[in-house]
């Protein structure tokens, strides 16, 4: 997270050989490896069989880096296992790949971050037909039934049928908002915000966004290090569905999108996702109704972009639905364990 100055009395925790502060510094990193399968395991929740996960820009633990907060490279395919991903979520342990960041070096607070992709297993995917979120099923009865009527006589689900969904009307307190958290983000685009509603979306490429202390287009320069991923992944998928957990003001995806275009001639893509920060999901969707009509050529559409919490995103999304599900960052908790030792 850029922006945030190193906290020394953190860093001294975290080398102390006190046997009580170095329980408190392994008990702080559980906390955050529980907050990151958290998010993860909903974002595996709504990818369909055959689909991919992705996850960019992770921090390492804070008490190897100095960043914000985050989960080791061999973490994740112990958190395969642990949180029976494998079993039961339909991930493919063989699946996982992990790329580095690689940013220059200029690109301060990035350097030590890496990506993420997994994939679910196809031999499930009659075991996990697309389905509606939890919210409707009791909420939505008669439509429900009349839609699983429609697909056992063609004994075949259509994702399509679900993507539909409605936006949540209100959503609870993330348990990561506290002390001002999302300050920092806000603070950040409010700009765009403003310019959103004045419809002003030329520059907004080339403007610092989502506390990256980078723009959108220096953030495509380095997601065209791994846009393999997304590319091979659609040229072989009969829709093209991308869902962004934590999509900010869109504009990371929509670059992803570009960079699709630019190097694999992919178009069609149905663009959805999430943001806790209500304005941001307001400017996200204006730019994205704005970006229909200006870029033809990507021949985009757009899907839902919802305010709604990451790590409780099936009650409102649908699941086994998306060809790719990303985020370009997962926020950690700042301060678990409220120890007094974050950042101010």
């Amino acid at each position: 997270h850029l922006g945030i100055s190193d906290d020394q009395k953190h860093r001294q925790w975290c080398k102390s050989k006190n046997e009580t502060k170095q329980a408190l510094m392994k008990e702080e990193q559980e906390e955050m490896n529980g907050w990151f399968a958290l998010w993860a395991s909903q974002m595996i929740s709504l990818v369909k069989p055959g689909g991919i996960v992705i996850i960019e820009s992770i921090s390492k633990p804070r008490c190897e880096v100095g960043d914000w907060g985050g989960v080791s490279k061999e973490w994740w395919a112990q958190a395969i296992r642990e949180y029976e991903w494998d079993t039961q979520l339909g991930i493919d342990p063989a699946s996982l790949d992990i790329i580095d960041f690689d940013p220059p070096t200029h690109y301060n607070g990035l350097q030590d971050r890496y990506n993420v992709k997994m994939t679910k297993r196809k031999l499930l995917a009659s075991a996990l037909e697309p389905s509606p979120p939890a919210a409707e099923v009791t909420a939505e009865t008669e439509t429900s039934t009349e839609i699983t009527s429609q697909t056992s006589e063609e004994n075949t689900v259509d994702p399509a049928a679900f993507l539909d969904y409605i936006c949540p009307t209100n959503i609870g307190i993330a348990i990561n908002d506290r002390d001002g958290f999302f300050e920092w983000y806000d603070d950040d685009t409010a700009q765009h915000a403003l310019k959103a509603n004045n419809s002003e979306f030329e520059g907004f490429l080339d403007e610092e966004y989502g506390s990256w202390g980078i723009t959108p287009n220096e953030r495509k320069a380095l997601n065209a290090n791994w846009i393999h991923w997304y590319g091979d992944h659609l040229l072989h998928s009969e829709s093209r569905t991308i869902y962004e957990s934590a999509c900010g003001t869109g504009l990371t995806l929509f670059t992803i999108i570009q960079l699709l275009y630019e190097q694999y001639n992919i178009t069609g893509i149905e663009a959805f996702g999430n943001d806790y920060i209500a304005r941001d999901v307001v400017t996200a969707n204006r730019y994205y109704d704005w970006a229909v009509g200006h870029y033809p050529e990507l021949d985009l559409r757009k899907g839902r972009i919802c305010r709604g919490d990451s790590t409780n995103l099936t009650s409102f999304v649908p699941t086994n639905a998306f060809d790719i599900v990303m985020t370009g960052y997962i926020d950690p908790i700042d301060d678990p364990l409220h120890l007094g030792i974050s950042d101010d």
